[in-house]
């Protein structure tokens, strides 16, 4: 789950969603930041946001530190206080996993959103939905718009 809000806040929302069990939220759990961490920690341990070239010699962003962001994605289920360049940051990361070495393989990533902020995760992820009500330019950017503002019609 990849939040704005405060990290508190955040993981209650996860326990209260199922995402996190309640025993994360004592500040003694062990390796808690493994589990849900400030986006700000988190950027500077996987070291940021960086430029590269794919296979196609197409310009890419990706995390600075692969096999720390690979690390973290094993474990991680929260990301609080993030901003748009966040998202980008573990989207990018996701969907460009195949460069930690080995057999990881990339992810498939889906992006909700509905603001002007979201584009960039948009435009880096396999699939991204709109909400209707949301920003013109998310709409025009999302590969599909949720026109009654609710997965239900989806299906």
């Amino acid at each position: 789950m990849i939040s704005a809000d405060h990290l508190n806040t955040a993981m209650a929302v996860a326990v209260d969603a199922g995402i996190l069990d309640k025993n994360v939220l004592d500040p003694t759990f062990p390796d808690r930041h493994r589990v849900a961490i400030d986006a700000a920690q988190f950027k500077q341990e996987v070291g940021g946001l960086v430029t590269t070239t794919n296979d196609d010699n197409e310009e890419i962003k990706i995390p600075g530190d692969m096999p720390a962001f690979k690390q973290y994605m094993d474990t991680l289920l929260v990301i609080a206080r993030a901003t748009p360049e966040d998202k980008l940051l573990i989207v990018s990361g996701l969907e460009n996993m195949d460069r930690c070495g080995g057999d990881v393989k990339s992810k498939k990533v889906a992006v909700v959103g509905e603001g002007m902020n979201d584009v960039q995760a948009f435009k880096a992820s396999t699939v991204s939905l709109a909400m209707g009500s949301g920003a013109s330019l998310a709409k025009n950017n999302a590969s599909m718009v949720l026109t009654a503002n609710e997965f239900e019609s989806c299906v």
